[in-house]
């Protein structure tokens, strides 16, 4: 995650979970170089899961994205703030 300037921002956390009950644990990104890149590994099938940033203590601070997840792919998404 970034900022408009493409500076990675080290607080932000990330929450990956699926309809069936699955839950990756709030993942921060990794320090620098890597600041802002985040990584999941979501298994060998394919299926939706959803992904949203949340505060230290595990609450919404955006939307949920759904991400329409196919093995051997990586995926971006691209977070804009809104007013």
């Amino acid at each position: 995650m970034y900022d408009a300037s493409g500076n990675g921002l080290a607080w932000a956390n990330m929450r990956l979970y699926n309809d069936y009950g699955w839950s990756a644990p709030p993942k921060q990104s990794e320090g620098p170089p890597q600041t802002g890149k985040y990584e999941f590994t979501m298994g060998l099938d394919a299926g939706l899961f959803h992904l949203l940033i949340v505060d230290t203590d595990g609450q919404p601070l955006s939307a949920v994205v759904d991400v329409d997840y196919q093995p051997r792919c990586s995926h971006r998404i691209e977070w804009q703030r809104v007013q």
